[in-house]
């Protein structure tokens, strides 16, 4: 008496017969689980997954799809999911991705891009959207959230675009002539306020350049 699980051959339309495979609990009308069809494709059905474990572990990694057509790999430890769904959309660690590629991180969005020598960070956070040299362990440049695009120096400013020299004698700024001509910008660090030193500076090719003096004298 009951029902168990079975296996059985069942004709499919007039192209032949596959083998089908039904599962379910004791005294319960077993549903199917997995089929073999008549061309030797394996079809996982009803919600069911197909799964890899982990050797020597319960661990394991699952595929399967939802009923709105979203294809899954989920990854049983803190169920982490990678997610494709039916316009092509692809998903990491969000069940709706809104674009081909979209990543979701409760705390900080991130993409890494690497070669054998140096990586650099694409990430998304509460201060904006930044670009970081992970290899030298500095943001380079954040565009915050409310527009401000900051470069070298990252602290907090009202400033629509602000720059910062990495090294003291470098330019702030080049603008390049499509001669390859470079025009550059430069902020000095001396702190004096006498007439024979500078603040800004914007210099030509040849040297000679536009000077506002530390003093306040153009």
């Amino acid at each position: 008496s009951g029902y168990g699980p079975r296996i059985g051959g069942r004709r499919e339309g007039t192209g032949g017969v596959g083998l089908h495979f039904y599962t379910g609990e004791i005294n319960a009308a077993p549903t199917e689980a997995m089929r073999i069809d008549h061309d030797g494709n394996v079809e996982v059905r009803d919600g069911a997954s197909l799964r890899a474990y982990r050797p020597g572990n319960s661990a394991y990694a699952a595929l399967f799809m939802d009923t709105g057509e979203n294809l899954y790999i989920r990854n049983s430890w803190g169920m982490k999911d990678l997610v494709l769904d039916r316009d092509g959309n692809f998903g990491i660690g969000t069940d709706n991705p809104a674009v081909p590629l979209h990543v979701y991180n409760a705390t900080q969005g991130r993409v890494a891009i690497q070669n054998a020598s140096r990586r650099f960070d694409l990430s998304v956070d509460a201060d904006g959207l930044g670009f970081r040299d992970q290899s030298a362990a500095v943001t380079r440049m954040i565009l915050t959230s409310g527009g401000r695009l900051h470069l070298g120096d990252l602290t907090a400013s009202n400033a629509q675009f602000r720059v910062k020299q990495v090294t003291s004698g470098e330019w702030a700024a080049n603008i390049i002539h499509n001669t390859g001509t470079a025009y550059g910008l430069s902020v000095d660090t001396s702190s004096s306020s006498s007439n024979s030193t500078y603040n800004f500076a914007a210099y030509t090719p040849t040297g000679t350049g536009f000077f506002v003096r530390n003093s306040g004298c153009v």
